[in-house]
């Protein structure tokens, strides 16, 4: 399968008014991955006419950019409404207050760009200091999103190319269906020593984590397991262990010994998905895969995201024709 650079002069949200005529992907963007200091992987993206350094946030439904940054850089602000404010907050840092959100008058991504984006400003957001921001599903999903650990690259595509037809790098690959909760995130089946559980992707720095009762109730673990190895508290104070995992698979594509963190929390504390709308009752977590993998097991996989088939395509990262 070709890959062929598609420029776009549209607004970066235009639909394609046809259908496409060939199984050509149209990338939008080829930008390399960063490793931050503290293990962020960051992208480039251009606000305004200036390079910024976004974390590239796949569990994180919104895209935000560091108050002193947009600050610094004049970008009008206004209110939140209350109940986005509310949202933000418990998607990105807990309890840490944010009261506005920045417009910036033109920005670009590769070759896709646009005007007037609309970013939630915090303080911090949990950030690398080098990085500006965050760069979040809002934006990505509407993309199929390439990530290539083997090159550090990530690509963007056009979504109307022919369905199942991107795998161009290895003769063969797994393919399984995702689903997206009601903040984007997507999720997929994988098996953990032959157990199959729901996972997620973060690219926060570190190994992948799971909640102790999602161990529990699929392994039969908790805090009296002999097996446990205890780690350093999270930034949170919660405790951590490791348990000797041996194989998390995907379709026949395997990571051998993966180092997962179990997050010792009460069962009430544990975040379920809320598919499809906000409960009436206004609580509800976003998130909520038994498993989220860090950027230390999917630095051995080669990903594809296709947002509008809602399928993920996967192969060892070495993999190659």
């Amino acid at each position: 399968m070709k890959r062929a650079t598609f420029i776009i002069a549209a607004f970066l949200f235009a639909t394609a008014a046809h259908a496409a005529e060939d199984c050509t992907l149209k990338e939008y963007a080829e930008l390399p991955m960063t490793v931050r200091a503290n293990g962020d992987l960051t992208i480039p993206m251009t606000l305004d006419g200036q390079e910024a350094a976004m974390k590239l946030g796949l569990s994180d439904p919104y895209s935000f950019l560091r108050k002193s940054y947009a600050d610094a850089r004049g970008f009008p602000t206004k209110p939140l409404a209350s109940v986005v404010q509310h949202i933000k907050l418990q998607v990105h840092v807990g309890g840490e207050s944010a009261e506005t959100v920045a417009t910036v008058p033109s920005f670009s991504i590769g070759h896709a760009s646009g005007k007037d984006y609309e970013a939630v400003l915090f303080d911090k957001g949990d950030l690398d200091d080098a990085a500006n921001g965050e760069v979040a599903l809002d934006l990505l999903s509407r993309f199929d999103v390439e990530l290539d650990f083997a090159n550090m690259r990530l690509g963007l595509y056009a979504q109307d190319h022919c369905e199942g037809k991107v795998v161009y790098w290895a003769p063969s690959y797994a393919a399984i269906p995702f689903r997206t909760d009601f903040g984007l995130h997507p999720m997929f089946k994988m098996t953990l020593d032959g157990k199959t559980l729901i996972v997620a992707l973060s690219s926060d720095h570190g190994h992948g984590r799971m909640p102790m009762p999602a161990a529990t109730r699929l392994f039969g673990i908790d805090e009296t397991n002999a097996s446990l190895q205890p780690l350093a508290a999270d930034e949170e104070g919660r405790k951590l262990y490791r348990y000797p995992f041996k194989t998390l698979a995907i379709e026949g594509v395997t990571i051998y010994n993966p180092e997962i963190d179990l997050v010792a929390i009460d069962d009430k504390d544990e975040c379920r998905p809320v598919y499809s709308h906000i409960p009436a009752s206004g609580n509800f977590c976003l998130g909520g895969a038994d498993l989220n993998m860090g950027v230390q097991e999917m630095r051995q996989l080669h990903l594809y995201f296709a947002f509008k088939e809602k399928m993920l395509y996967v192969t060892a990262a070495d993999a190659h024709n």
